[in-house]
């Protein structure tokens, strides 16, 4: 107005970098019901924060107490690294959720008389499972039944079974 000019304003810029990713590890591949540890590393402080299958979500640099009762939980997870207002790009990480086998049933047993032949046996077998045997005086055997012979008091007692897949 009337030829007058007012000062420039100024704003100051500043960009802060990004941090880079954090780095990642895990103790997959486990089995449906273990605990799952996941750790993000970086060289900065800063906060972490995770995602994954599931609606998965954990704010911290290490995950301990989760424990992923499916094998629908294998995926993906990634964490981004979050350091003065900014945040990295996404690293991820694989985790494996292993199926582990049913709890075997064991078809009931005896009473037996002293002499015969006693058979325990696991009521519905699936053909993937091994199955690992135990009972008193150090019995140990596999398969999906078992002979005991002659029944006499030595074998009395209680047999159990433990079913495995893999590792799980």
């Amino acid at each position: 107005l009337g030829g007058c000019t007012a000062p420039a304003g100024t704003a100051n810029i500043q960009v802060i970098p990004s941090p880079g990713p954090p780095q990642l590890s895990s103790n997959s591949p486990i089995c449906e019901g273990e605990e799952l540890s996941l750790i993000a590393i970086h060289d900065s402080t800063g906060a972490y924060s995770w995602t994954g299958p599931g609606g998965f979500f954990f704010s911290g640099p290490q995950v301990n107490g989760y424990f992923p009762s499916s094998t629908t939980q294998s995926g993906f997870y990634l964490s981004i690294f979050h350091q003065n207002a900014c945040s990295s790009e996404p690293d991820s990480i694989f985790v494996q959720i292993l199926e582990s086998p049913e709890v075997p049933q064991i078809l009931p047993a005896g009473p037996y008389c002293e002499g015969e032949v006693i058979r325990i046996t696991v009521s519905v077998p699936d053909p993937l499972v091994t199955y690992n045997w135990s009972g008193p005086l150090g019995f140990n055997d596999t398969g999906q039944e078992i002979y005991l012979s002659p029944a006499g008091t030595g074998l009395v007692g209680t047999y159990s079974v433990v079913a495995t897949i893999g590792e799980c």
